[in-house]
């Protein structure tokens, strides 16, 4: 299994894994800003800025806004490290009968296992922040799939 270190700066990020180091290569682009715009919305209805990929994962800043509730997902095939930016929340996940919250803000870590079912909410009032890297790479928008909501979704319009 590859290992990734991930160095967050201010605005920058540079993502290297061992791989790219033992052959003296670093892949391109290998520095990149978050961008002002995000990209699209996530199949939870988070928004999402891609960053940088390799083979073995991806890196995205995702953004939730104040009061805003994902749509609950499970992915089939990959699994996310996240890291709390700014913000504070909180994540539902349930993996059989088993249901976890936990209170989050700017400095936690959180795993989302393949199969967990998984929602966030953002209870601050400023955007919730977070990088999230996907082992491996986010194939596509069919690899998350909706099941029950934990919390209600006010907003409808976002997340449609």
């Amino acid at each position: 299994m590859k290992k990734y270190f991930i160095i967050l700066s201010l605005s920058y990020l540079f993502v290297t894994s061992t791989d790219a180091l033992v052959n003296n290569s670093i892949p391109y682009p290998s520095v990149t800003e978050i961008p002002k715009e995000y990209d699209y919305l996530s199949p939870d209805g988070a928004e999402i800025r891609e960053l940088l990929e390799m083979k073995g994962g991806n890196l995205v800043h995702c953004t939730l806004p104040a009061g805003g509730v994902s749509q609950a997902v499970k992915h089939q095939t990959i699994e996310e490290l996240w890291v709390i930016l700014e913000g504070r929340g909180e994540i539902y996940r349930k993996l059989g009968n088993q249901i976890i919250i936990d209170h989050v803000s700017g400095g936690s870590s959180i795993a989302i296992p393949i199969g967990v079912d998984f929602q966030f909410r953002n209870t601050g009032t400023t955007e919730l922040k977070l990088i999230i890297v996907s082992i491996p790479p986010w194939p596509s928008a069919n690899e998350a799939i909706k099941v029950n909501n934990y919390w209600t979704i006010e907003n409808k319009i976002l997340y449609d």
